[in-house]
C-alpha cells in the first residue's frame, strides 16, 4: 500500500522523516518504544550490500524514482491529452522554427542513458538519486560478509563487528552511557578495556579459543592485529567458492558464540569455558 502512494504522490518532508524514524527505531530497538543507540549511520545502512551497506531502501529516493516514471511517460508520449489553445499556438510556432532547420532523415526519440535498455527504470533512477553506480561489487571485506551460509542475525553481527559498531563496553563509554571508565573493562578478564579487538582476539581466554579452533582446522594461527585481519585469514583458507563458504561459516559461528557467551556472562551471570565455546562452534558449523 505504501508503494502505491509513493508512486503517485510526492511525500512531504515531515512524512518521510517520520517513516525513516520508524524504520530506524525498528532496526535498532525492535518493537519496543524505547529509543536505542543507532550504531551505524542511516546513509550506510541504505547503501547496497555490494558496497558494504545493509541494502535498506531510502524511502525518499524511492518516492522520487517512482514519480520519475510518470514524467518519462509524459515526455515519451506514453501519456497523451488534447492540447489547449495556447499550447497549440506554441506548437505551431515550434514547427515553424523546426521546418527552417536542416534535419536528419531519422526519427527522434528520448533515451534514458542510465539503463542499458535506454528506457526509464525505477532501479536506475534510484541508483542515480542515491549517487550509487550500478557497478560490479567492490573488493571489500564488508561486501563479502553476506555470501555465506548463516542466519541473517549472525551475519549482521559480523557486518557490525567489522565496522566496530557493536555495543562493546568501550563503544558504550564513547557514547557516554557509562559515566566511569572503570565500567568499560572486559567482561571476561576484567584487566583491559573491552574493545572489539580485545574481546574477540587478544583476551586471554579468547586467544586460547582461536588457537584451539585453528588446531581443530589443522592450521597454525598467527595472532592477527585486528578483527579485519582475522576475517581475511579465514577468507584466505578456502581455495574454491564452496570451500570458502565453509570456512566463513566457521568464522560466523565463532564470533557469534563469543558474543552470546559474553552476554550470558553479563546478563545471566553465566560462565565461559574454552572447551564449551569450541564445542558450540563445531556444532554450529
Amino acid at each position: 500500500m505504501l508503494i502505491f502512494y509513493l508512486s503517485f504522490l510526492k511525500t512531504p518532508v515531515k512524512v518521510w522523516k517520520q517513516i525513516v524514524r520508524l524504520q530506524r527505531n525498528l532496526l535498532w530497538g525492535g518493537a519496543g518504544q524505547d529509543r536505542k543507540i543507532a550504531w551505524v549511520s542511516w546513509e550506510n545502512i541504505c547503501g547496497p550490500k555490494n558496497r558494504g551497506g545493509l541494502g535498506i531502501r531510502d524511502i525518499r529516493a524511492v518516492n522520487l524514482a517512482l514519480l520519475g516514471k510518470w514524467r518519462w511517460r509524459v515526455i515519451t508520449g506514453g501519456w497523451k491529452r488534447e492540447l489547449s489553445v495556447a499550447e497549440f499556438d506554441l506548437l505551431q510556432d515550434l514547427l515553424h522554427v523546426v521546418t527552417q532547420s536542416p534535419l536528419l532523415e531519422m526519427e527522434d526519440s528520448w533515451v534514458w542513458t542510465l539503463d542499458p535498455t535506454s528506457s526509464y527504470s525505477v532501479k536506475s533512477a534510484y541508483l542515480a538519486i542515491t549517487s550509487v553506480e550500478a557497478a560490479p561489487e567492490q573488493n571489500s571485506i564488508l561486501t563479502r560478509v553476506w555470501k555465506f551460509w548463516a542466519p541473517s542475525k549472525v551475519i549482521v553481527l559480523s557486518w557490525k563487528l567489522l565496522q566496530d559498531r557493536v555495543p562493546i563496553r568501550q563503544n558504550i563509554l564513547r557514547r557516554r552511557v557509562f559515566r566511569e571508565a572503570s565500567m568499560s573493562f572486559c567482561a571476561l578478564c576484567g584487566d583491559f578495556v573491552e574493545s572489539v579487538d580485545h574481546l574477540f582476539i587478544t583476551c586471554d581466554c579468547i586467544s586460547k579459543f582461536w588457537n584451539n579452533i585453528a588446531r581443530w582446522l589443522g592450521f597454525e594461527l598467527v595472532s592477527p592485529n585486528n578483527i579485519s585481519n582475522l576475517f581475511e585469514w579465514f577468507l584466505g583458507l578456502g581455495m574454491g567458492r564452496k570451500s570458502r563458504l565453509g570456512w566463513l561459516l566457521i568464522w560466523h559461528a565463532a564470533v557469534w558464540s563469543i558474543w552470546i557467551s559474553r552476554n550470558d556472562l553479563i546478563f545471566d551471570r553465566g560462565t565461559i569455558s574454552i572447551e564449551s565455546l569450541v564445542d558450540k562452534v563445531k556444532l554450529s558449523s
